[in-house]
């Protein structure tokens, strides 16, 4: 069996380390430029070759990619409509999977048919458990087993589904009056243990009015994915583990935000560049991850770099949402037939 070319941005390389870890597991090889390239090789020749030869083509579509100006994935993009224009229309070839609520590119296959007409794996709509065995049937397995590894914390597996929770802005640097107080909720997402013994969580947050949902949308912030060096989530509240991510988004002359001071939206009559880090520290508070939160937001413009801290707190309840076999430590994804 022949490799499947796995397409992404760079920005979600630690969800799709550990989809390559759930691949490994289920013996499924697969083609990513990371691994994939031999030094001193001709990058451009190598990756073409990848996609021509590959048994399936498999692009990780998300918001980043979505919200990126210029990824090289946009070219692998059009090599791959390429050649599934040469493949023959009953054969799966291409799979998209939807990382998040993100868009499928409105790209033309040909035949009055787009990438759209073409079936989606969909993390966001059917859950980690459902889309994971989805996608590893698409690739030929037919009894997909994923591997559960340590628990995450007491009483968790080393799987767990996010419910709903708050997020809450306490402090800003500088004063900034229409943003304390602010609760962004949460309304959904998971968190699981990665090859590396370090966890990764998915979170999707919904802003109290529909104005600043769409700016967040545009900065990337209504979901995100977070990771952990530590290898477990704690219950002593004097030692707490973190949870971070960083996204940067570069935006043209002239995009419109939701400006909170006047209560409008205001068009930004230069390109702008926005880089977030942002970082948690929580404990399992029973069945609610809880804790503080510190993020830092530069904003690069033409004149001099505009800055803000924010600080504050939240609290997301945590469950189960996987029965693993002791005896030997993995599940099989069950039928979705």
């Amino acid at each position: 069996m022949t490799h499947s070319f796995i397409s992404y941005v760079r920005n979600d390389e630690a969800i799709v380390n550990y989809i390559a870890n759930i691949l490994e597991k289920n013996a499924v090889p697969y083609w990513r430029d990371k691994n994939d390239i031999a030094p001193g090789s001709r990058w451009k020749d190598s990756i073409r070759r990848a996609i021509e030869g590959g048994s399936y083509y498999v692009a990780m579509f998300s918001k980043n990619w979505q919200n990126r100006e210029v990824t090289y994935a946009n070219e692998e993009l059009v090599l791959a409509i390429d050649q599934l224009r040469l493949r023959p229309a009953n054969r799966t070839w291409f799979i998209p999977v939807k990382l998040d609520d993100c868009e499928i590119p409105d790209r033309s296959i040909g035949a009055g048919e787009t990438l759209r007409d073409l079936q989606t794996i969909d993390f966001a709509k059917d859950g980690w458990k459902i889309g994971l065995g989805k996608f590893l049937r698409a690739l030929g397995v037919a009894n997909p087993l994923l591997e559960m590894g340590e628990p995450l914390g007491n009483g968790l597996p080393s799987n767990a589904k996010l419910g709903f929770g708050r997020i809450i802005v306490e402090s800003t640097v500088p004063p900034a009056p229409m943003m304390v107080g602010l609760m962004l909720s949460v309304t959904g997402g998971w968190i699981a243990r990665t090859k590396e013994n370090h966890m990764l969580a998915y979170i999707k947050t919904q802003a109290p009015n529909a104005h600043l949902q769409q700016s967040n949308e545009k900065f990337g912030l209504d979901t995100f994915f977070a990771i952990s060096n530590d290898g477990f989530v704690p219950n002593d509240p004097g030692s707490p583990n973190t949870f971070g991510f960083m996204t940067e988004h570069k935006y043209p002359a002239n995009s419109a935000f939701w400006d909170m001071a006047t209560g409008k939206e205001v068009a930004i009559p230069f390109a702008i560049t926005t880089h977030l880090e942002f970082n948690a520290f929580g404990i399992l508070n029973k069945t609610a991850f809880e804790g503080t939160f510190e993020s830092s937001t530069t904003v690069s413009t033409p004149f001099a770099p505009i800055q803000m801290t924010m600080a504050g707190k939240f609290d997301i309840s945590v469950e189960p949402i996987y029965d693993p076999d002791p005896t030997i430590g993995v599940f099989r994804a069950p039928s979705t037939s």
